[in-house]
């Protein structure tokens, strides 16, 4: 039997996170189980110290999406959250965009 499967969301987040912070590998691994932050962003139900995965495995997700691939989902996300604050702006829960109460 072989290694537990990694989610596709820790492990395309966590190539997001290395390169919008331009770290390497070693620090993407070592600033994930450190950060409690990044840790919510990447799905975990609370923290953990310990590392995610090893080092390398970035470098093999790296080898099987290539940048056009990870930079179309980064693309895909950050449309998707502003589409999303755009309709929570306009909400009648919210309080913009509410109609007035007619009288």
């Amino acid at each position: 039997m072989g290694a537990k499967a990694l989610s596709a969301r820790l492990i395309v987040g966590s190539l997001m996170i290395k390169a919008r912070i331009n770290f390497t590998d070693e620090e993407t691994v070592r600033s994930i189980s450190e950060n409690p932050y990044m840790q919510f962003v990447l799905g975990y139900d609370g923290f953990s110290p310990e590392p995610p995965f090893d080092a390398s495995t970035l470098t093999r997700a790296r080898n099987r999406l290539p940048s056009d691939v990870l930079n179309n989902i980064s693309k895909r996300l950050i449309n998707g959250e502003i589409k999303k604050n755009s309709m929570q702006k306009n909400s009648p829960l919210t309080g913009t965009g509410r109609s007035t109460p007619e009288s």
